[in-house]
């Protein structure tokens, strides 16, 4: 043993001395290393976010595209069994569009729809015609 090493690390033995006299008074972390693992974290949680309210923005959109088709098919199908369009009387988003007892579609609601809902407004005219146990219009808007 030389100088306190064992007898293969006498090249260590400047830095083994330099080392040994110096005491750690502190273990743990510095301030800043901490701030730096929060600082990064923050930034990661607030890139996710962002990207998860994009998703969910885009998949709204596509819901109420998919709702716009079915409202058009729905009132479609209205139409051809009884020669016009459901009344606003009818409208009533999340419940069935019947014509004559026969189900014709669920009236879809907007996704975020406490805030919005769809708005179904038929067309007036001076006679409107009967159908379906209530009034027919000609058309509508969405």
């Amino acid at each position: 043993m030389v100088g306190g090493l064992p007898a293969g690390r006498q090249g260590e033995s400047l830095i083994y001395l330099k080392f040994s006299n110096i005491k750690r008074k502190h273990l743990g972390f510095t301030l800043i290393e901490l701030l730096v693992v929060v600082a990064i974290i923050g930034l990661l949680s607030s890139i996710i976010a962002f990207s998860v309210s994009q998703a969910r923005m885009k998949s709204r959109d596509a819901r109420r595209i998919s709702d716009m088709k079915q409202i058009k098919s729905g009132t479609d199908l209205y139409f051809s069994t009884d020669s016009g369009y459901p009344d606003a009387a009818v409208w009533t988003p999340g419940n069935m569009l019947t014509c004559n007892s026969v189900s014709i579609m669920r009236i879809p609601d907007d996704p975020s729809a406490p805030v919005y809902h769809y708005t179904y407004t038929p067309t007036t005219e001076a006679n409107p015609a009967s159908g379906c146990g209530t009034t027919v219009r000609k058309g509508y808007k969405i």
